[in-house]
């Protein structure tokens, strides 16, 4: 504080940010305002409405707190719980991989194809004549390395004739997973299951498929995955605020980055149903490694998708309709 006058939210940001930024932060106004937004409880632009309300002796020195983790290079979205993902907000926290505005790019193009699936499987004559019998959710898909589940949320709000398995090796990113399923009220067609990639969807269709999926649980229309993709060279280089604070389960993807590709691309084809989707993030460098590890496996219409800035970004791959 400032003498005996209350600091302002003006002041506060003015020194925040300038300290912030003699520690090397990028984006050092932004990560004041969400902190300070988060210690009073208000939307960001009620700071700029409201520059000089002055600070309580108690916010300032809880906002003081969280600079401080803040300045130790710890990511906001783990000093705040939060992170806002396809416009939805997921509860955080270091059991789990924070999301970025990249995934965005993976959950849109599968919302695109499923859209198409939902239209044309709607248009049919043979769903028509069977529309009575057959339930609300038609498409059933699963989400692998779910961490926060902020896929497979975000895929079951944007696209309601979905259900999904939310799959997580890590108990603890499965507890995040379900906290985040339950905030979206979910909780009836996105179900967490623990386990390490595909086992635990194996035996769940086969033991305990829902009635109300659309084709007696015994295949799905789409698996999508963020996998572990980082490989040894490039952990070894990580930024401190990555790898001091974010799981390396959720990062590390083998030697050349490829592992969790390799056993996702084997692994898929039983699983799907005829003409079912494959859907996977990547690395900078990996499209056309992992395109070849779809075709490899005799998936069609294997194409590797660039985000804005032209970066390949995910790689989709459909079963063929008769085994190969």
């Amino acid at each position: 504080m400032k003498g005996m006058e209350a600091m302002t939210c003006r002041e506060w940001l003015k020194v925040t940010e300038q300290r912030l930024s003699l520690e090397g932060a990028t984006t050092p106004r932004l990560d004041a305002e969400v902190l300070l937004a988060h210690v009073l409880q208000v939307e960001r632009i009620r700071l700029h409405m409201y520059p000089e309300r002055p600070l309580a002796e108690g916010e300032v020195q809880q906002a003081d707190r969280l600079l401080e983790r803040r300045l130790h290079q710890e990511p906001v979205a783990y000093i705040i719980e939060c992170q806002e993902f396809m416009g939805f907000d997921f509860h955080v926290n270091p059991a789990v991989l924070i999301p970025r505005p990249e995934t965005e790019l993976l959950v849109e193009r599968v919302v695109d194809w499923l859209n198409k699936k939902v239209s044309d499987k709607n248009a049919g004559e043979e769903f028509q004549a069977k529309n009575e019998t057959l339930p609300a959710f038609s498409l059933q898909g699963a989400d692998i390395g779910t961490g926060s589940g902020c896929i497979a949320v975000s895929l079951a709000k944007l696209v309601p004739e979905i259900m999904m398995l939310a799959v997580d090796l890590s108990s603890e990113a499965l507890g995040v997973a379900a906290e985040n399923i339950l905030r979206h009220q979910l909780t009836h067609r996105v179900i967490p299951l623990a386990g390490d990639l595909l086992e635990p969807v194996v035996f769940y269709l086969e033991n305990r498929a829902l009635p109300q999926w659309g084709h007696g649980g015994g295949c799905l229309d789409f698996i999508v995955s963020n996998p572990p993709y980082i490989n040894e060279k490039d952990m070894a280089a990580l930024s401190p605020s990555v790898a001091a604070y974010e799981p390396v389960t959720a990062l590390a993807g083998g030697a050349d980055g490829l592992d969790y590709y390799r056993r996702l691309a084997a692994a898929s084809p039983r699983l799907l149903c005829p003409g079912g989707l494959l859907a996977l993030e990547i690395g900078y460098d990996q499209g056309n490694a992992v395109v070849r590890l779809l075709e490899e496996q005799g998936f069609l219409e294997v194409k590797c998708l660039q985000d804005l800035a032209g970066i390949d970004r995910v790689v989709m791959g459909i079963r063929p309709s008769v085994a190969t």
